[in-house]
């Protein structure tokens, strides 16, 4: 079974949304996409043919990391929570819906050329609340380790089968990754400081062969 591509959203882009009952376009794409990758992704005319499914990590309350799961083509989108059964809606539902209309902005704007598309709005999405079993923290500290082990599944298409005694693997796993990360930039780094050096000192003979 194929499994369509997907996108993360930044983490920029809850808090955007926690704080913003009316969005700026402009400012919320670019949380959307990020500073630093963006530009790419902003000039892709066909950016959710390409992401069908969207993952937006999400701190509600500022207080418990879940995952939200947009569904592009369904129309549907779920909140993946590791610690309650359902989250209830009076907390998160007006973030949630703020959010949908963003995305369906997004999409309508990217299908304004097709005269076949008819826009879609907030209301045509159905929010799916009994997803049925998800993997639980045993603790009220673990939901980022949670929330990032179901981003890990999805994109890779593992079967959602750990448990709580599986955070800590998981947590060494993520300290692994950071570290090869910081190795790989600081042997970046460490060669364009070389390479600055190398070309500041040929200057510097150049420059002495001029008064020989």
């Amino acid at each position: 079974m194929s499994v369509p591509e997907v996108y993360i959203a930044t983490t920029f882009l809850h808090r955007y949304f926690s704080e913003e009952t009316v969005f700026n376009m402009n400012n919320a794409k670019l949380c959307f996409y990020g500073i630093s990758r963006g530009d790419d992704r902003r000039d892709n005319p066909n950016f959710f043919e390409s992401n069908r499914i969207i993952l937006i990590p999400w701190n509600y309350l500022n207080i418990h990391w879940v995952l939200l799961f947009v569904d592009m083509e369904m129309l549907q989108f779920a909140v993946l929570d590791s610690l309650y059964e359902k989250i209830p809606p009076k907390e998160i539902e007006a973030e949630m819906n703020n959010m949908i209309r963003f995305l369906c902005t997004m999409k309508n704007e990217e299908q304004k050329e097709n005269p076949d598309w008819k826009n879609i709005q907030g209301q045509d999405f159905k929010w799916i609340k009994d997803i049925g079993w998800l993997p639980k923290q045993g603790n009220v500290y673990d939901c980022g380790v949670f929330m990032l082990m179901n981003i890990y599944v999805m994109c890779y298409n593992k079967k959602c089968i750990y448990s709580q005694k599986d955070a800590k693997e998981f947590r060494n796993f993520l300290f692994r990754l950071m570290c090869d990360i910081v190795s790989k930039e600081e042997k970046e780094l460490k060669k364009i400081k070389t390479d600055i050096m190398q070309g500041h000192n040929e200057k510097k003979q150049n420059g002495r062969r001029l008064f020989i």
